[in-house]
């Protein structure tokens, strides 16, 4: 998936299936919400490996200056956007009367929400952007929902004509909460691979 500088993927959520991500360029905002309402948000760049679990809400914003490049996974293989729910079609599809019960909205301002799902809209990147974590040299993960695999140290390998240190670098469960199902890794050319395993 890709995001044009302040683009963003609306506010959306899997019924079916876990999200995995892996940033090949750029840098994009998630916001989480977890079904009981606690949130999260986290910057993501190059290397970075974002998890979301299924049911977990969750929005995209590209806050750089160049568009953001990302490879998706789903840990499953009947995932499809059948399974996917969007608060914009939420909204169109629900009565106004409960549209503005739930978010507290005034008529007014439900009246002018949009009367069909966006996906991807059009955005502005922010003036302002968080100043990053003072110790991520030290911190590989800072929440559930984020791993820094471009951060970890590169593979090295022995063989007959000495050692080798390659770029290459490997993520799964072990590494961060990724649930069991998704592994990446990550190489000098920003390669990315995703793999479902049974």
């Amino acid at each position: 998936m890709r995001l044009k500088p302040g683009g963003i993927r609306e506010l959306h959520w899997h019924a079916i299936a876990a999200e995995w991500a892996l940033m090949l360029r750029g840098t994009v905002m998630t916001t989480v919400i977890a079904p009981n309402g606690e949130p999260a948000t986290d910057i993501f760049e190059a290397g970075d490996i974002w998890y979301f679990p299924k049911g977990h809400g969750h929005a995209l914003q590209n806050i750089g200056k160049e568009e953001a490049h990302f490879v998706l996974g789903f840990d499953d293989g009947h995932f499809s956007e059948f399974g996917t729910f969007s608060i914009t079609d939420w909204i169109a599809q629900s009565s106004p009367a409960v549209v503005t019960r739930n978010l507290g909205l005034s008529g007014a301002t439900v009246a002018g929400l949009p009367k069909k799902e966006l996906y991807i809209l059009s955005g502005k990147v922010p003036a302002t952007i968080p100043e990053p974590y003072l110790a991520d040299d030290l911190e590989t993960s800072q929440n559930p929902h984020k791993f820094r695999l471009g951060k970890m140290a590169p593979l090295v390998f022995s063989g007959r004509v000495g050692t080798h240190r390659d770029n290459e670098r490997i993520s799964d469960q072990h590494d961060a909460d990724v649930g069991d199902a998704i592994s990446g890794a990550w190489g000098a050319a920003g390669n990315a691979l995703a793999s479902q395993r049974g």
